[in-house]
């Protein structure tokens, strides 16, 4: 294995990375959105 294919290899998973991380904010957010909803028509009931 020579130099450039390691350094493609470590920038994909880099950004792999990146992609799962923002993936994770997203869904805490989306719960965190739904979460606040749920209490919300808990409380108009």
């Amino acid at each position: 294995m020579n130099t450039m294919d390691l350094e493609t290899y470590s920038k994909l998973i880099h950004e792999l990375d990146s992609t799962i991380d923002s993936y994770k904010h997203t869904i805490l957010n989306h719960k965190h959105v739904i979460s606040a909803s749920e209490k919300a028509m808990l409380l108009d009931m």
